[in-house]
């Protein structure tokens, strides 16, 4: 991506008028696994300031959603980039902007769950500086292991 594309894009605040693309987006990349639209909804009413979006004008690319489970650490529930915009640096930027919200915010750690399928996903979290902590096993149900990974901010 050139110069001049990446400046097309903007990280910002998710809206509930970007719900409907994040949803298509979601269900691009997850199919049957998808969250609904009502969970987006739910979540930017329970969690608006660390639901973000990566958008270029008013198309939806992408998006973060942090969860907060203590008063020090978030849960990175999701960075998803829609599979015609993979390949920009969309979710290295989508992901730097989620960390530098995070530390804004006075948190002090950031932990995930990913895929040890997902190579792409791994070495993204990995150029970031999120650390591999413990492997589980049928983390999300029969078959679905899971690397935890955590970013000390």
């Amino acid at each position: 991506m050139s110069k001049t594309d990446s400046q097309k894009f903007k990280v910002t605040p998710a809206g509930y008028d970007d719900i409907a693309g994040v949803s298509v987006l979601e269900t691009q990349v997850y199919a049957d696994d998808a969250y609904p639209s009502l969970f987006f909804y739910q979540a930017l009413r329970q969690w608006p300031e660390t639901f973000l979006i990566v958008k270029r004008k008013e198309i939806v690319a992408g998006y973060s959603l942090l969860v907060p489970v203590s008063e020090a650490t978030l849960s990175l529930m999701s960075v998803l980039v829609g599979k015609e915009y993979q390949g920009m640096g969309l979710g290295a930027t989508l992901l730097r902007e989620t960390v530098v919200l995070a530390r804004s915010l006075n948190y002090q750690r950031i932990e995930l769950s990913v895929s040890p399928d997902n190579e792409s996903a791994i070495a993204l979290y990995k150029k970031l500086n999120f650390k591999e902590t413990e492997r589980r096993c049928d983390y999300l149900g029969p078959g679905q292991d899971r690397i935890i990974m955590v970013l000390l901010l």
